[in-house]
């Protein structure tokens, strides 16, 4: 723990410096989500005393700098895909999963210290494209999402042709849909999909 000496033989700079250990708890927290994600104790070891010069304060020096892996994601999150770890809160400097951690500060005779990494979760979504079926212009594609419902598109128009509406399938024997009818609730997994007039 912070403020225990090390064993003796451990300082290498002299027997006027003494070597401490400060421990950061690297915990995770699910921001939202569901699920576990072990923490891990860091040890960061300082100087804490003389130099090798005999009276030559040197408090707080480095004797290691650590390096950490990052944890990979055990965290779920409904309607959402993991992207990264945030340091500290979720506006944080991101950090992938498995990414080494460089947040570390010079322990300078201070307490152990806890920092928290921060899960950041991005919607889930997924295409939804218009096949015309040879007849008129298609709308555009659209990228439905997870919080928000989406609907199907206006009717379109084609020369000697009355729209009758779209389907999951060329031949209309799928899913059909009127004009502007929803196709996909909010707070439902989108799935990606086509829709023929």
């Amino acid at each position: 723990v912070a403020g225990t000496s090390i064993k003796p033989e451990y300082d290498k700079y002299g027997t006027n410096r003494s070597v401490y250990r400060r421990d950061t708890t690297i915990s995770y927290n699910a921001n939202g989500g569901t699920g576990t994600t072990t923490s891990t104790v860091v040890k960061q070891y300082y100087n804490s005393g003389y130099g090798n010069t005999a009276g030559t304060a040197n408090n707080g020096a480095n004797v290691s700098t650590p390096s950490f892996t990052l944890a990979t994601n055990n965290f779920t999150k409904t309607g959402y895909n993991f992207s990264k770890w945030a340091d500290g809160s979720a506006s944080g400097t991101q950090y992938a999963a498995g990414a080494t951690y460089t947040g570390f500060t010079p322990a300078v005779d201070s307490a152990d210290t806890t920092k928290t990494m921060y899960a950041i979760w991005s919607e889930k979504t997924a295409k939804l494209t218009y096949n015309a079926n040879g007849h008129g212009t298609a709308p555009s594609e659209v990228t439905m999402k997870y919080t928000t419902a989406t609907n199907a598109a206006s009717a379109i128009t084609a020369t000697n042709y009355t729209f009758n509406g779209w389907n999951t399938k060329a031949d209309g024997t799928g899913t059909s849909y009127a004009a502007g009818a929803q196709v996909k609730a909010a707070n439902t997994i989108p799935n990606a999909m086509t829709l023929y007039a």
